[in-house]
């Protein structure tokens, strides 16, 4: 498996990679979309949605746990189930339980048991590459799914300029997030309604590959609860703000940010174009590759190693143990 950096610099080129390898699958994908995932796999789906809202395609239910989500109906939706190891509990679940009843299944894994799943159920599969860290095969899954949802719209020539401009921005937005968080033990992540998916990853890639505490603040509704306790951990503190351009949430955050200059916590603020699909494209996709250079970056300046996740493993052991007990 290569370096987890190595791999965040292959994303121009896997972005490119995922939308013509799915693209020229020839899929169909119908009616409203039931998307299955967990971690870096949900973020990608979280993403789609977003886009659709900008597009006004079809509504994106995203299911990241054992919900009792029952759809838009016995028929009419395609079931979406990405998992980079093909093993996630959490969303073999969700496909089981749902993908019988969708009108069309398109699966996405490197293998494992989505894989046999798919094959079992005669499920469409999209292979994606062995030999990456779950979270660092992000571009690949969402220029598969953009290839899938949008192939029809978006040309090769739209994603090949959305990876360009990933290449040429995304390490300098990565120096100036690490200028802000190295030193500080805390992160808060500020964000709005359309900016939270792009919160969620900043916050994962900081756990995952940071090690480090990080918080999700959603305004307006933040400015009434979590903002009370920033200044007693200014000392600890940095922040990121995501603004977007719905509705008021860039007034609402650069007002954020003054605050933060008066109580003398740094930031670095960043604005999403959310007029335009392209737009949306270019400007998320090359933050979401500058979290994920500055998270590694953070991480060795801090003395970890980026790609263990002991406690993650953990976790999905007892939790496969758990299940495998169950009498349900």
């Amino acid at each position: 498996m290569s370096g987890i950096m190595e791999l965040y610099r292959r994303w121009p080129e896997d972005l490119v990679e995922g939308f013509r390898e799915a693209s020229g699958l020839g899929l169909e994908v119908g009616g409203d979309i039931v998307f299955c995932g967990m971690g870096g796999s949900a973020s990608a789906g979280d993403y789609l949605a977003v886009l659709s809202r900008i597009t006004g395609g079809p509504r994106i239910s995203v299911v990241k746990d054992f919900s009792a989500w029952e759809g838009p109906g016995e028929e009419g939706y395609t079931l979406i189930a990405c998992s980079y190891s093909g093993n996630t509990v959490e969303t073999l679940w969700c496909a089981s339980r749902y993908g019988d009843r969708a009108s069309g299944v398109v699966t996405l894994s490197s293998g494992g048991r989505l894989l046999e799943l798919s094959r079992e159920r005669g499920w469409a599969h999209i292979k994606l590459p062995r030999g990456y860290h779950p979270r660092a095969a992000f571009s690949r899954m969402i220029g598969a799914l953009l290839g899938l949802v949008w192939g029809s719209v978006l040309g090769l020539g739209d994603v090949k300029a959305v990876s360009n401009y990933m290449g040429e921005s995304s390490w300098a937005r990565a120096g100036e997030l690490l200028r802000v968080l190295d030193g500080r033990s805390i992160a808060a992540i500020d964000v709005c309604e359309p900016t939270i998916p792009l919160g969620v990853r900043l916050k994962n890639e900081l756990s995952e590959n940071s090690k480090m505490m990080a918080k999700i603040s959603v305004y307006p509704e933040s400015a009434h609860n979590d903002i009370v306790p920033l200044e007693a951990y200014k000392d600890q503190l940095a922040a990121a703000i995501i603004a977007g351009g719905w509705g008021f949430c860039k007034e609402v955050l650069t007002v954020v940010g003054d605050i933060y200059r008066e109580i003398g916590v740094p930031y670095a603020s960043f604005n999403l174009d959310l007029n335009s699909p392209l737009g949306f494209l270019r400007e998320a996709l090359s933050l979401t590759m500058a979290f994920g250079i500055a998270s590694v970056r953070l991480a060795r300046a801090r003395g970890f190693e980026p790609e263990p996740t002991p406690l993650i493993d953990r976790y999905k052991a007892l939790l496969k143990g758990l299940l495998q007990a169950s009498p349900d």
